[in-house]
């Protein structure tokens, strides 16, 4: 690939006439191959920079979600031996707009 842009960009420079000296070229080529390893990884890069983004906002709603509706949950200290989590007519969705429920009338007792 380097190659390409080398004989390119030293065709322009005879099109447009500029003068090549051994200065220029040993120049231009040391260039060309300081660049040639980010130029390489660049779509990597963007790959992952695109990743952690997606997982950025993954992690955001995960974060931000509300598990559970406050005004449906009673809580009390301690079970004494008895029921420790107790679930009655239980509606579960995976979203949090709750619009597809995925479970629903369960009842439940540990």
């Amino acid at each position: 690939m380097s190659h390409v842009i080398s004989k390119f960009m030293f065709g322009a420079a005879i099109f447009f006439k500029n003068p090549l000296d051994a200065a220029t070229v040993f120049t231009a080529i040391t260039v060309f191959r300081i660049l040639q390893d980010p130029i390489r990884t660049f779509p990597q890069s963007l790959m992952t920079i695109s990743q952690a983004m997606v997982l950025l906002g993954r992690l955001d709603g995960y974060m931000t979600s509300r598990e559970l509706d406050s005004d449906v949950v009673e809580r009390q200290q301690g079970c004494n031996g008895s029921i420790a989590v107790e679930v009655k007519d239980g509606i579960f969705s995976w979203e949090d707009d709750g619009e597809k429920i995925v479970l629903k009338d369960i009842n439940l007792q540990v």
